[in-house]
């Protein structure tokens, strides 16, 4: 699957685009002097095994347990596996290091909520939208006791990235980026899946 990702032709394309859709052209780069200083041995673990699973990136081991600790130190959050996740899309498209941290960053702090817990707020705005906009749909899926953590969590916390094929997610986060409107967003991924 990831060497089918790699060979699409638009991956240079989708680089430049996201660069300046996420608005990182012209943020500064990784203090490399922070680098060393994480020693997260939950961080070292995660990125071990997914540097197995993905063993064709062209980044040094490090530049990944770099990027998701410097994030967390940042951000003052707790590691997910998630990240990960949305770090498997990014690493296809060849960025060098400060654009792919730069890009991660501001994807998990402009779409990805802080709270992807059980119970969090965003599954009940979900609830909320969905009993609006499509009341039966809502009603269904109460009926069925699938809860919005259920269908909703692989959205909030990985924007898809473990659902849907590569092939088919970069045209999806292209257009998430471009400032579609989230329901837009969410219908289009309703006729996908249908």
């Amino acid at each position: 699957m990831e060497a089918a990702a790699e060979s699409l032709p638009n991956l240079e394309c989708y680089r430049h685009k996201w660069v300046r859709c996420l608005g990182i052209q012209n943020k500064p780069g990784i203090p490399l002097e922070k680098i060393s200083k994480y020693g997260n041995a939950q961080i070292r673990l995660a990125c071990q095994k997914f540097l197995e699973c993905h063993s064709s990136s062209r980044l040094p081991d490090g530049d990944v347990e770099a990027v998701l600790a410097l994030f967390c130190e940042r951000e003052g959050c707790a590691f997910s596996e998630s990240y990960l996740s949305i770090l498997a899309v990014l690493m296809p498209l060849r960025c060098t290091l400060d654009e792919l941290y730069n890009m991660f960053y501001a994807i998990c702090t402009k779409f990805v909520p802080r709270d992807t817990s059980k119970g969090a707020v965003c599954y009940q705005l979900m609830h909320l939208i969905l009993q609006y906009h499509d009341p039966s749909l809502s009603s269904h899926l109460e009926s069925h006791k699938v809860t919005p953590f259920e269908y909703a969590q692989p959205f909030f916390a990985t924007l898809f990235a473990t659902e849907i094929p590569k092939e088919s997610l970069y045209l999806v986060w292209d257009k998430l980026f471009q400032k579609v409107s989230i329901l837009i967003f969410m219908r289009f991924l309703q006729l996908c899946n249908a």
